[in-house]
């Protein structure tokens, strides 16, 4: 796919396969550091840029990324600030499906279908290593919606996922499609639905979505509580709800920063062998909400 920059200012704010392959999908590198120097808050004192490709740019050049290594969207809900790079940039999208996934079942609980508390059944079939309880506790026959989702956003448990991704295929519908199609985008691109890959638009706009819908309320405060002190939420970790993602050289992050109860500014941050990429994408986000204040 050809990748393409674009900035602008707009007016108005706008999964069947195998368990391996959905593990595969999910699965994030057993990393969660890069070697490499940090670039502190306090040497990032720079005159205030006067928009937002200045401060993208600013970043990327400290860093050595390159237009061809990362793809960004970022939109302000209360400006009519926006930047996007390569944005339709289709990528293995890591983890960060993780959130439409649990989006998902939110809609399953609001419509009376399902409940927190209700139990979807486990078959051995569903472990991927990784990180988190379900993965890596004695595994029962089943798991509460509550257990599979705060699992699944808060450690990226790969074996939650499998086990919610499954439910979902067995019993209620197209699982990568609906997980698509939760961005509310236009989207016509076959290879999208047909596994584990998106674009950072895709993925603010889910993010959008996500916190203008009260039925995802408690998949918003889940990501608020979770990856402290990781990527995005490097140097701000309070009041950003964020979800990380990682599939080998793809290295991504996407979140929301709040205001109290209010979002002001979602970010999704798409990258490609970006060396240091964790300080990377923390940076770029302390940099934005610098900008902004």
């Amino acid at each position: 796919m050809q990748k393409k920059t674009k900035i602008f200012v707009i007016l108005g704010m706008l999964v069947t396969a195998g368990a391996v392959l959905l593990g595969t999908y999910f699965s994030r590198s057993d990393s969660v550091a890069d070697s490499g120097e940090i670039v502190s808050p306090e040497s990032s004192e720079v005159e205030k840029a006067s928009a937002v490709e200045e401060v993208v740019m600013a970043v990327m050049n400290e860093y050595g990324v390159s237009p061809e290594q990362v793809a960004i969207s970022y939109y302000h809900f209360q400006q009519d600030d926006a930047y996007v790079l390569n944005e339709d940039w289709m990528m293995n999208a890591g983890s960060t499906t993780k959130v439409a996934t649990a989006m998902l079942f939110s809609d399953l609980i609001w419509q009376g279908d399902l409940a927190w508390d209700s139990e979807l059944p486990y078959n051995e079939s569903y472990y991927e290593a990784g990180e988190g309880a379900v993965t890596n506790s004695e595994k029962k026959a089943a798991y509460t919606v509550e257990e599979l989702v705060y699992e699944m956003l808060t450690h990226s448990d790969n074996t939650a996922t499998n086990t919610l991704a499954f439910y979902y295929i067995d019993n209620v519908g197209d699982y990568w499609y609906d997980v698509t199609q939760m961005s509310g985008l236009d989207i016509t691109n076959p290879e999208i639905m047909e596994g584990n890959f998106a674009t950072t638009d895709i993925m603010a706009h889910t993010l959008m979505r996500a916190v203008e819908n009260e039925q995802y309320a408690t998949v918003v405060a889940i990501m608020r509580n979770a990856q402290a002190d990781f990527r995005l939420k490097m140097f701000v970790s309070n009041d950003m709800a964020a979800k990380y993602g990682s599939f080998g050289a793809y290295q991504h992050d996407i979140g929301v920063y709040f205001e109290g109860d209010t979002p002001l500014y979602v970010v999704a941050v798409f990258t490609e062998n970006v060396p240091n990429v964790d300080a990377f994408i923390g940076q770029l986000n302390l940099r934005l909400l610098e900008w902004q204040g």
